[in-house]
């Protein structure tokens, strides 16, 4: 028998907490509040937490802190512990790690302050969900979205790349819908002889309605607005929320031309519809999932990296001169969002210190419960990775999951090094990543198989 527990936390910060571009990002506005959901999965002998937090991504790092304070606080195995970013874009950030180069310097690109209430609230809700557990019946089904993806590498009839942006011009947005997947996937757990009822939900697409340019607002985006509805049509109704392979997803071709933060607001309302029309859709056309027991298997997998990565050397030569620039800008009273190249060099040495001998070490997670599975993957995937697992397991009801470990960034397919356009030029793994990931995810999905 599966029995699970559930249990929210909220997790909007104080204005002024920098967003996730960290360094002149500082929140001014709320949407709506984000949340961090911890679901527990047990069969009597084996426990599995997942946490879904509304956050851009979480490094290595923050899974890390994440494991060791949850464990400790609930007794759970870390290696029992799975945490996901909704990848929101416009959320505060806790992206410590980045933290570190910055030191010399005496800049902050994460609150340390609000990362303590962030993990506190995420060991609060653990807690909450390891001690009030209660049976339930699995059912799964999944229903058709309209209005919310796209895809965002276009390609014409001459094979030029047309990139679309999550807010972009008119004439982006009139460029064909491209290939998505146009299905929510709902696995439905409802307490036996009780009324509760927990919903899975998940969908690939960039939850950046209300903009990808990771402003200085808060929103859990249209995948919070779609709970927010879900949750009010019934009493003990919960929802948790986890983003599929979306790389190269994203909801630009159905938003409007605005900026202000009341259009980005609409637009969070609108898709965040569409997406619940379709989770009803899905529980309309429920069937049974029967377990005869949870099964889970993690796996290191050893992504390689471009061979053109600058070394570290080169990357701290660069960031002290965009540490002077951003300088100046302040001198000069000037917004630097980011401080301009200074995010992306911190993230990128917080890579190369995870990297050994030019491959990052990182980890692929597959859970299992009858025909009801999850694949757990690192880093920004593009939607081929999920094709190709659901080609592989047409016989699962295969829920993907990514990202886990932000720390990686995209993994783009190997077409995509040689169209180019904006993935394969920020991209750090190397046109190998994307079998390298397809190959350990399916090597975890078997061991639960």
């Amino acid at each position: 028998m599966l029995r699970i527990g559930f249990a929210r936390q909220d997790i909007t910060p104080p204005l002024g907490v920098p967003c996730s571009l960290g360094l002149d990002d500082e929140c001014q506005e709320i949407f709506d509040p984000p949340h961090v959901r911890a679901l527990l999965l047990s069969d009597g002998e084996d426990r599995v937490l997942l946490l879904s937090t509304d956050l851009i991504g979480l490094q290595r790092r923050n899974q890390l802190d994440l494991k060791r304070a949850i464990g400790a606080a609930t007794g759970l195995p870390e290696g029992r512990i799975l945490a996901h970013a909704t990848h929101t874009h416009e959320a505060p950030t806790v992206q410590v790690a980045n933290n570190e180069p910055l030191e010399p310097y005496g800049l902050v690109f994460a609150d340390p302050s609000y990362y303590r209430t962030f993990l506190d609230r995420a060991v609060a809700a653990a807690q909450e969900a390891v001690s009030d557990t209660f049976e339930v019946e699995a059912s799964w089904g999944r229903g058709r979205v309209v209005g919310v993806a796209s895809n965002r590498r276009i390609l014409d009839e001459q094979g030029r790349l047309h990139w679309r942006s999550s807010r972009p011009p008119a004439e982006a947005r009139e460029l064909p819908e491209g290939e998505i997947d146009p299905w929510v996937r709902v696995l439905r757990l409802s307490e036996i002889g009780g009324p509760r009822e927990v919903l899975l939900l998940n969908y690939c697409c960039h939850p950046t309605a209300a903009g990808g340019d990771e402003e200085w607002y808060v929103t859990a985006d249209f995948p919070g607005e779609a709970m927010r509805l879900l949750e009010t049509e019934r009493p003990y109704r919960y929802c948790t929320y986890f983003t599929g392979p979306c790389g190269n997803i994203n909801p630009g071709k159905y938003v409007g031309d605005g900026q202000e933060p009341s259009d980005r607001v609409r637009d969070v309302r609108v898709l965040g519809r569409n997406l619940a029309d379709g989770v009803r859709a899905a529980l309309r056309e429920m069937e049974p999932v029967q377990g005869d027991g949870l099964r889970f298997h993690s796996r290191t997998v050893r992504m390689p990296l471009r061979e053109d990565l600058p070394t570290r050397a080169k990357l701290e030569g660069q960031l002290r001169a965009a540490v002077e620039v951003y300088r100046q800008a302040q001198r000069e009273g000037r917004r630097l969002p980011g401080g301009g190249d200074i995010r992306r060099l911190a993230h990128k040495l917080q890579l190369l210190r995870l990297t050994e001998d030019g491959v990052l070490p990182t980890d692929v997670a597959a859970l299992r419960w009858g025909s009801f599975a999850a694949a757990l993957l690192p880093g920004e995937c593009f939607l081929e990775i999920a094709e190709s697992l659901w080609r592989q397991f047409p016989d699962l009801n295969l829920v993907p999951v990514a990202p886990i470990d932000y720390s990686l960034g995209y993994v783009p397919t190997p077409e995509t090094f040689q169209q180019g356009g904006y993935e394969a030029g920020v991209a750090n793994v190397s046109p190998l990543g994307f079998e390298t990931l397809v190959e350990a995810a399916t090597k975890a999905l078997q061991e639960v198989s």
